[in-house]
């Protein structure tokens, strides 16, 4: 079990990533919720498409943070936490 930790990158807050590779993920049929949890009944080909689909997402993820462009690609609003630390 991991727990994913995002940081801000320049001017790209942190939950801009988290909310680009959620996004991503779960559009290619990988539920995302700041950890992945692995299970027994995944099949070899289930393994081989997270592998994947991770793969691709972090592949733009990186692209798009490198040409500046991240909030533009991802078509949503950034994730905003509901509960906040006073």
């Amino acid at each position: 079990w991991k727990v994913a930790m995002f940081e801000a990158r320049g001017d790209v807050p942190a939950m801009a990533m988290r909310t680009f590779i959620q996004k991503d993920l779960i559009a290619q049929g990988v539920l995302f919720l700041v950890s992945h949890n692995m299970s027994y009944s995944f099949t070899e080909q289930d393994h081989f498409d997270v592998v994947a689909a991770y793969r691709k997402t972090l592949s733009d993820l990186a692209s798009h943070l490198k040409q500046g462009i991240l909030i533009e690609k991802m078509g949503c609003p950034v994730i905003e936490p509901i509960f906040k630390v006073r």
